[in-house]
């Protein structure tokens, strides 16, 4: 494995623990639906926030960037939490 391999890998998994931080307190707190598994949501999370990124490099002025975010932004808290709402 190269040096840089490497360095994708850990950049990945401090990302992914960051963004299982959200979840993992709504998961504590009770809002979020019992089975959420707050790893596997912060894992798809990036992933979402990967695949519109590269969508736009290869079309910015038909791709909405912003708006595929928020999109997909508003579904993940209508899935996991137990009022199933979206964003306000």
């Amino acid at each position: 494995m190269a040096v840089g391999e490497d360095g994708v890998r850990r950049a990945y998994a401090e990302l992914v623990v960051v963004m299982a931080a959200s979840p993992q307190r709504a998961a504590e707190s009770g809002e979020s639906k019992e089975a959420t598994d707050v790893t596997e949501v912060a894992e798809e999370t990036g992933a979402v926030m990967d695949g519109p990124r590269l969508q736009w490099v290869l079309d910015p002025r038909r791709f909405d960037l912003a708006g595929r975010f928020r999109a997909c932004a508003d579904r993940l808290p209508r899935s996991i939490t137990t009022r199933a709402t979206g964003l306000p």
